[in-house]
């Protein structure tokens, strides 16, 4: 938590895919600027143990000098 900022809601559970339960899937960003557009879990999709997680990021990368 230090270094990695959270992208998506943690309150959304995406796992297991019948009967969420846990966050169990994460969005990070590090180093950059970014804005959440929008995001969403498919709770239509049981084709895997885990729901589908969609997170819609804008970024900015941060300038880093050259040395």
């Amino acid at each position: 938590k230090a270094f990695f900022r959270f992208l998506n809601d943690p309150t959304r559970f995406t796992f297991p895919s019948n009967d969420p339960t846990v966050c169990g899937d994460h969005v990070m960003s590090y180093g950059a600027e970014t804005t959440v557009l929008k995001q969403f879990i498919d709770y239509d999709n049981l084709a895997s143990d885990h729901l589908p997680l969609y997170v819609d990021v804008k970024y900015k990368p941060i300038k880093r000098s050259k040395k």
